[in-house]
């Protein structure tokens, strides 16, 4: 399977989405609060809604990465503007069952960039002159 350029994908908790999908399919009567927002998406909305946040599509959620697939020594061997496949990721909690869980995926170009050295500190592999080995 090859994830395809623009790969872009939102989740729901997949613990209550089972349950909700076991109570259908069981005809059991109960019913589960709706749940299509994290607990710190919903405390983002609620900011967002005070005005404090920079508008738009902006979304506050308990963790977010996003870079290229491949570790730092051997980012340092490809030639800077390189296009390599890379990730988005957002992680939040359930309000309802506690469960961390993705709620964003995606499939990004990342770019090689130069790597910049500050003076005197060494380079990102190179000696930290604050510890010793």
């Amino acid at each position: 399977m090859t994830i395809e350029k623009g790969f872009n994908r939102k989740y729901n908790c997949p613990i209550c989405e089972l349950r909700a999908w076991l109570i259908k399919r069981l005809e059991l009567n109960e019913e589960l609060p709706p749940n299509e927002t994290g607990f710190l998406g919903q405390l983002g909305e609620e900011i967002k809604s005070m005005g404090f946040t920079r508008g738009g599509d902006w979304k506050y959620c308990l963790d977010s990465k996003s870079g290229p697939v491949i570790d730092d020594k051997t980012t340092n061997k490809i030639p800077v503007g390189v296009e390599i496949p890379g990730y988005g990721i957002m992680t939040d909690v359930c309000p309802i069952c506690g469960t961390v869980y993705s709620t964003h995926l995606s499939r990004i170009d990342a770019i090689i960039k130069p790597r910049l050295e500050r003076p005197g500190l060494g380079g990102r592999d190179g000696p930290n002159p604050f510890f010793s080995n």
